[in-house]
């Protein structure tokens, strides 16, 4: 028997309304749920992990400020000139300091504008036990750059003393120079 729709058309449409609005409640509903779940889930998390941040933020802040009030200036500028000399200390060296060893801290220091003509051992001085002069000689091509040079050398620890004329400053460029340096060798490094 066939199947006849009695509805009309409007009636139809209605109930097709009613149906799609009550589908929508239904999932707004759901994902209302939902997300409350996880908001209420996520809350305390986020709660514990702020005060935990607040918390380690603070004890860094006291620590930094306890390590800072434990060391006065005096005492930080004895800590840092101790690293340096660690430092000078526990570079790789061998036994026995050749006077080759000189050549190679000369030769790191020594910037692209300096041609060095010659080393040259000038022997022990005399009032200063473990200290050693050598002579440099050698080509700047400006003054900037050999004054560059002696201040790369005076600032190394293992010179004691970095003496360059002043006749060396005469001529602007490919200036001649003739620097004499004093180097203090670490004791268990002479023999």
């Amino acid at each position: 028997m066939p199947y006849h729709n009695l509805l009309s058309g409007e009636q139809k449409q209605a109930i097709r309304k009613m149906y799609r609005i009550r589908r929508g409640i239904a999932a707004g509903a759901l994902f209302f749920l939902i997300g409350a779940t996880v908001a209420v889930l996520l809350v305390p998390a986020l709660v514990i992990s702020r005060v935990k941040l607040e918390d380690v933020s603070q004890r860094l802040s006291n620590a930094r400020k306890v390590s800072q009030a434990r060391l006065n200036p005096e005492t930080r500028k004895i800590v840092e000139d101790t690293a340096e000399l660690l430092a000078i200390l526990t570079m790789p060296a061998p036994p026995l300091f050749a006077h080759g060893g000189f050549a190679e801290i000369v030769l790191m220091e020594k910037p692209s504008g300096i041609s060095i003509a010659g080393i040259f051992y000038d022997g022990p001085v005399a009032d200063i036990e473990n200290a050693f002069r050598y002579s440099l000689r050698g080509v700047a091509t400006t003054r900037e750059v050999l004054f560059s040079f002696v201040e790369t050398l005076k600032t190394n620890k293992l010179f004691s003393a970095v003496d360059l004329p002043v006749s060396n400053f005469v001529k602007d460029s490919d200036i001649e120079f003739s620097v004499t340096l004093v180097m203090n060798m670490p004791r268990a490094t002479v023999r």
